[in-house]
C-alpha cells in the first residue's frame, strides 16, 4: 500500500468534531422529551396520564393564547378539559366522554379549601401560569399519591404520600 491510500482510511479531526457537534445539538433538543416517556406500571398509568395532561395544557394554553381548564369530578373519578370559548352543550359532551381514572380522593387549590366530591376547575393561563393544586389519588392498595401542580413550573410533581397544601405553606 502506498502512503496516500493509508491516509484515506481514517477520519480527520475536523470531521470528528463536526459529527460530535451535530450529535450534541440533536441530543440537546431530544433529551428533554425523554422526561415525558416513562415506564410506569398499569396501576400508575392514570397518574402518568394526568402528569402528561398537565404538561400539555400548560404548553397549549401559551401557544394558542387561550385559558384552559382541567375539570376534576372526584365523585365519578373523571377529568376533562375545556376553555372559555366552549358552549355548555360541548362542555357537557366532553364531560360524558371524559376518561375515568383511579380513585381521586380530593383536590386542594391554593385559593380554596380542600374539596371532596365536587367538580373542581384548575386553570392553565395563556400568561404561562396555572393554579396551584394538589390532586390526591388513592391507588388499588389504598396508598395515597399526590400530584402537585405548581403555578410557574412546566412539570407536575408526583409524591408517593398524602401531602396537604398546609404542609407547603
Amino acid at each position: 500500500m502506498n502512503k496516500k491510500a493509508l491516509n484515506k482510511l481514517g477520519f480527520t479531526l475536523i470531521e470528528l468534531i463536526t459529527v460530535m457537534s451535530i450529535l450534541g445539538i440533536v441530543l440537546f433538543f431530544v433529551i428533554p422529551e425523554f422526561e415525558t416517556f416513562t415506564y410506569f406500571s398499569n396501576s400508575e398509568n392514570s397518574i402518568n396520564k394526568i402528569i402528561l395532561l398537565v404538561k400539555k395544557l400548560k404548553i397549549k394554553a401559551v401557544s394558542e393564547n387561550i385559558d384552559y381548564f382541567m375539570h376534576i369530578d372526584s365523585r365519578a373519578n373523571k377529568i376533562w378539559i375545556s376553555n372559555d370559548s366552549m358552549e355548555i352543550e360541548k362542555l357537557n359532551e366532553l364531560k360524558q366522554k371524559s376518561m375515568t381514572y383511579m380513585r381521586i380522593d380530593s383536590v386542594e387549590l391554593f385559593n380554596n379549601i380542600k374539596q371532596e366530591n365536587e367538580d373542581i376547575k384548575i386553570r392553565f393561563s395563556k400568561y404561562e401560569y396555572s393554579d396551584m393544586a394538589f390532586i390526591h389519588i388513592q391507588d388499588n392498595n389504598n396508598n395515597y399519591v399526590t400530584i402537585k401542580i405548581e403555578p410557574f413550573l412546566s412539570n407536575a410533581e408526583i409524591r408517593n404520600k398524602y401531602i396537604s397544601l398546609k404542609d407547603c405553606i
